[in-house]
């Protein structure tokens, strides 16, 4: 019987969670960052993963309050360590140019990789950058193509004038091994890549 209450309660509740942060997120497109903050701090306390990425957001560009990365940071890590892709970028970024902890760039590359395999683009072309400096992963022109290539793929204009760039120095077995293996993801991502 009790379970069943629980049921009812999370099929109750979940819609208005849901109207709770999408109000926040209109607020914000409006600019209302006040508002947003009201509708996603009670959100992101309960554990909502985007609730607390927004959280972040809010307080790493200091939109309505006082700029605070280390509060950044720690409402990112909340929502990053649940496996939401936006919050484990925002991890590598704020580890990547220091903001609220010291430069880190091997943990940095570690939080962006968790994201790009999970298919988000802007990590995905990020991946490719870092593979190309070498900035926390070995320097590897053909895994940068490879991530430019996944990111390209789905429209990001940057990775696709990268990749291009990429190709110029690089072999033409490289390249069919990078589009290959880009093409080999497209069609069943997997949890560990290059």
């Amino acid at each position: 019987m009790i379970r069943v209450i629980l049921v009812v309660l999370c099929l109750v509740v979940s819609p208005v969670r849901a109207a709770e942060f999408e109000r926040g997120m209109a607020a914000m497109g409006r600019g209302d960052f006040a508002t947003a903050m009201a509708e996603w701090a009670s959100l992101a306390e309960a554990g909502h993963p985007r609730a607390q990425n927004g959280l972040g957001i809010l307080f790493g560009n200091g939109f309505g309050v006082a700029r605070d990365y280390s509060r950044a940071l720690a409402w990112f890590r909340r929502a990053a360590v649940q496996g939401l892709p936006d919050a484990q970028n925002n991890m590598g970024r704020h580890y990547r140019f220091g903001l609220g902890i010291g430069t880190d760039t091997i943990e940095a590359a570690r939080w962006i990789k968790r994201a790009a395999l999970a298919g988000y683009v802007p990590a995905q072309g990020t991946m490719g950058a870092l593979y190309a400096r070498g900035e926390g992963v070995p320097r590897d022109l053909l895994r940068a193509y490879f991530w430019w290539s996944l990111a390209a793929a789905e429209g990001d204009r940057a990775s696709m004038i990268a990749r291009e760039d990429a190709a110029g120095l690089m072999t033409a077995r490289q390249i069919r091994i990078g589009n290959l293996l880009a093409e080999g993801w497209r069609r069943e991502p997997v949890t560990t890549g290059p």
